[in-house]
């Protein structure tokens, strides 16, 4: 709870000036409503360290997406996926671990805490695959920043599904 209260505080700090959520729509009606938006920003805020630079070089990369169909997908696809990652810690975190794990055989709470090891490792994953993709971008590596072409195929390919996360190399 003490850390969910520190989060919101940061992310309020940050979304004063540099809210990329509010900026940034990826269609036309409101699909990300005010919870959804808390989720991604708590995740995404988190994983950049806070960092203004780091979000806004996110921000662009995700305007960039916008500008084609294709493209927007994808960067959808990397909305889903973060709030996917940050949703499921919660889930299992706050409902599971808070309120059953005092009820739970020994088999049960071992696999649970073997989910929840998988779920943080994805986690530190995301964060990791994260700065790195901010990295490349603001180094250009491999004309990811001036062609867009490449930076959605490594949105795609890094991005598709919190699973691949997991496999990434240490």
């Amino acid at each position: 709870e003490t850390q969910e209260k520190q989060d919101n505080i940061q992310i309020a700090k940050i979304d004063t000036k540099y809210d990329f959520l509010e900026t940034f729509k990826l269609q036309n009606d409101d699909y990300f409503m005010h919870r959804e938006k808390m989720k991604l920003k708590k995740i995404i805020y988190s994983s950049l360290n806070y960092d203004t630079e780091k979000i806004l070089t996110l921000k662009e990369i995700l305007e960039k997406l916008d500008k084609n169909s294709d493209n927007r997908t994808i960067a959808r696809k990397f909305l889903e996926t973060s709030k996917d990652i940050q949703l499921q810690i919660e889930d299992r975190y706050l409902t599971k671990m808070q309120n059953i794990l005092p009820t739970l055989s020994k088999e049960n709470a071992e696999e649970l805490l073997q989910k929840t090891e998988q779920d943080l490792k994805i986690k530190q994953n995301f964060v990791k695959v994260l700065n790195e993709t901010i990295a490349a971008y603001n180094k250009n590596s491999g004309n990811i920043k001036k062609n867009d072409a490449v930076l959605a195929n490594h949105i795609k390919e890094k991005y598709s599904h919190p699973l691949y996360l997991l496999n990434q190399a240490d």
